[in-house]
């Protein structure tokens, strides 16, 4: 077998382009993918927050937070706490406070 003949290169060459395409689109969806949960998650947390701004004079658990918007208590938590730098109950309670010290 001659590695150098025309037919053998070609194929070679082209089965390296696909591998190469491959490895580019992997990368570029894999970005998308990213962007798309850090947009939809942003959104998330950003209804979550105005919901309990919202109702600060009522009482939430987190169950009943994550019911609400049909998630796990888990997911929320730790979504939550990413964006935030607060667990929900805490940023609730502290907005509450920040009310109370405002009436």
């Amino acid at each position: 077998m001659n590695l150098f003949s025309s037919n053998y290169l070609e194929n070679y060459i082209e089965y390296a382009n696909l591998l190469s395409l491959n490895l580019i689109s992997s990368f570029i969806y894999h970005d998308f993918e990213l962007n798309i949960d850090t947009i939809q998650n942003d959104t998330l947390i950003d209804r979550i927050k105005d919901f309990l701004i919202n109702n600060l004079i009522q009482n939430f658990t987190i169950d009943e937070i994550a019911e609400k918007f049909n998630y796990s208590k888990s997911y929320l938590h730790t979504k939550f706490k990413n964006k935030t730098g607060y667990p929900i109950v805490v940023f609730f309670n502290l907005k509450k406070s920040k009310k109370l010290a405002n009436i």
